[in-house]
């Protein structure tokens, strides 16, 4: 078990950490919700408070900028967002499948099932639901900074709460309880901070 969690995690750590750190030191605070946006042409950088969600901005001669430059497409933003699309794409039918029994567990109980029609209604409901948030909701940050605090929860504090209740040894109930430690610490940081950029926006 430590060993399944200690690879998961560093596996976790090698991908995430430095490309968060790379986004965030080639844009600073201007990093967009749609980081992809914030790459722009040679000679433009990325401007949050040019146009309705920030844009691609090219200062003239005098470093003046008048308004968002002509949208270029770079391959490899195009080359990311085929990957993205092909990552979405293929988790989303088990994303779906966990909603939709967490909906289950919900309305009909643990151990219940719906019936035939009760599962086409919930999956409709669902895959309908992220259609709408899709269309509607064009700035992201908000949304991923709260989803990000409960991918904290999911991805430490249960496997925290695991490793404690399958210890057989007082060092795995120790690293069970750091876990869980250390995933209410990062949790309260990270829902302080969202809330923090909620209120400065407004």
């Amino acid at each position: 078990m430590t060993r399944v969690i200690v690879t998961c995690f560093s596996i976790c750590v090698s991908l995430f950490i430095p490309v968060a750190m790379g986004g965030y030191y080639m844009l600073g605070d201007a990093t967009p919700s749609d980081v992809l946006t914030g790459f722009c042409a040679e000679g433009q950088y990325f401007s949050p408070t040019t146009g309705k969600n920030g844009c691609c901005v090219e200062p003239d001669a005098n470093g003046h900028v008048t308004g968002c430059a002509k949208p270029h497409i770079r391959t490899a933003v195009v080359i990311a967002r085929v990957c993205m699309f092909i990552c979405v794409s293929c988790s989303y039918g088990i994303i779906t499948f966990v909603c939709r029994t967490c909906i289950c567990d919900f309305i009909m109980g643990p151990g219940k099932d719906f019936t035939r029609a009760g599962y086409h209604i919930a999956t409709i409901a669902y895959v309908a639901s992220t259609i709408v948030v899709a269309i509607f909701v064009q700035d992201l940050s908000i949304p991923a900074e709260f989803s990000g605090i409960i991918i904290v929860v999911i991805c430490i504090f249960f496997p925290g709460v695991l490793k404690m209740k399958c210890a057989d040894t007082a060092m795995d109930r120790f690293i069970g309880i750091a876990l869980m430690v250390f995933a209410v610490g990062c949790t309260g940081v990270c829902l302080f901070c969202a809330i923090h950029n909620v209120v400065s926006r407004s």
